[in-house]
């Protein structure tokens, strides 16, 4: 939804800022016109409970790494687990299947910015983002 009074159509995100409760603060940007994500509701993620539980990225946000923990119900499944990180232009930056409950991902040579996770394990299919920072 392009933000009100904007020239540009694509609103682009372009600084974050990490606030209480390990909550992150947006600063989106469509041509002359910012607003922050305290101002303009935006929906991002898919958080569905599995066994009271959701998939954590710990730290986040991430410098040089984090930890991808699954809920124990998943990291139980016979399924494997498939793994999807995205930058900001919808490029895949990793893709990878896994058996294990936690998954350390390496993001040392990945540039600061805003990537999309998707997580799916046998019909279960959970997506956040994430955002790194060095």
């Amino acid at each position: 939804m392009p933000i009100s009074g904007a020239q540009d159509s694509v609103p682009t995100l372009t600084t974050f800022n990490e606030i209480v409760n390990n909550q992150v603060l947006l600063v989106v940007q469509q041509g002359s016109c910012v607003d922050t994500s305290q101002c303009l509701a935006l929906s991002i993620g898919l958080q569905e409970e599995v066994g009271g539980e959701v998939p954590r990225l710990v730290p986040h946000p991430a410098d040089e790494w984090t930890t991808l923990v699954l809920p124990e119900v998943l990291s139980r499944s016979h399924s494997p687990a498939s793994l999807k990180i995205y930058n900001a232009y919808g490029e895949p930056v990793l893709e990878r299947e896994f058996r294990s409950s936690n998954v350390e991902l390496s993001t040392r040579n990945w540039p600061a910015g805003t990537y999309w996770v998707q997580l799916t394990v046998g019909t279960y299919q959970w997506s956040t983002v994430m955002v790194v920072v060095h």
